[in-house]
């Protein structure tokens, strides 16, 4: 079966590189590589021009942010399965799609497996567990949309909404569950995610506030203390961080 992967950019010349390397580098062999880049200026163009035989399809131009360019994606891809594996990420071995699509998946419609989360002070690993999964009050998606996989038909479906800016992941895995999704845990580390430079890890209060939004929690009294306190957190966080 055809997997699509998808890699959306934006004057990431700095990390891309390594990005491409590992789609390429994989042992799995019906693979569609495709890249949406916003209109870089940075150099970025050279180097997916680079590497322009081993990618099937590549465009750049303006978009309205990472989420649109992520449909932009998703309308391109002619593969069963799609992944996005966004600039500076990365699968975490040659043989990890080979590990993983070893198997009929038909009857399911969204795979996720584990990560390697990356930041400035070394490497965590971290097992998804999904909001049906939790009882925390306000949960987040727990995996990252690098280790997870949807098939294209309900990609097509549910795109992700421009409504959100960090948090448009989340709400189309909510909306697929919300719609009787059939999904599927591997436990196999898909993707060395790193959030060195990511806008969510850099927004995190504000894409909790998304989650609780899209979860329909704003209104609810225990939202407001909720998000005190991580907002109390968040300022004591960057306070001792500076």
């Amino acid at each position: 079966m055809k997997i699509t992967i998808v890699t959306v950019t934006y004057n990431c010349s700095r990390i891309l590189e390594k990005t491409i390397k590992s789609v390429i580098s994989q042992t799995y062999k019906e693979i569609e590589y495709i890249i949406i880049d916003g209109g870089s200026t940075d150099g970025t163009i050279e180097i997916i021009k680079k590497y322009d035989s081993k990618i099937a399809k590549w465009i750049s131009e303006p978009d309205k942010g990472i989420y649109d360019a992520m449909n932009k994606g998703i309308d391109m891809a002619t593969g069963e399965w799609v992944n996005f594996m966004n600039a500076g990420d990365m699968f975490y071995s040659n043989i990890t799609l080979s590990n993983i699509f070893n198997k009929d998946y038909s009857s399911f419609d969204f795979i996720y497996g584990d990560r390697i989360y990356v930041n400035k002070d070394g490497q965590k690993y971290e097992k998804p567990l999904l909001f049906f999964e939790t009882t925390k009050y306000c949960p987040t998606k727990g995996c990252c949309h690098q280790s997870t996989f949807v098939k294209k038909n309900i990609a097509i479906k549910y795109k992700f909404s421009l409504k959100y800016k960090f948090s448009g992941d989340y709400e189309m895995m909510y909306r697929i569950y919300k719609s009787n999704g059939r999904f599927l845990y591997r436990p196999i580390v898909v993707a060395l995610y790193d959030v060195t430079d990511s806008l969510s890890a850099k927004n995190r209060f504000l894409g909790r506030k998304e989650d609780a939004q899209l979860l329909g929690l704003k209104k609810n009294c225990k939202y407001y203390i909720y998000f005190s306190l991580l907002w109390l957190k968040t300022m004591f966080v960057n306070l001792i961080n500076k």
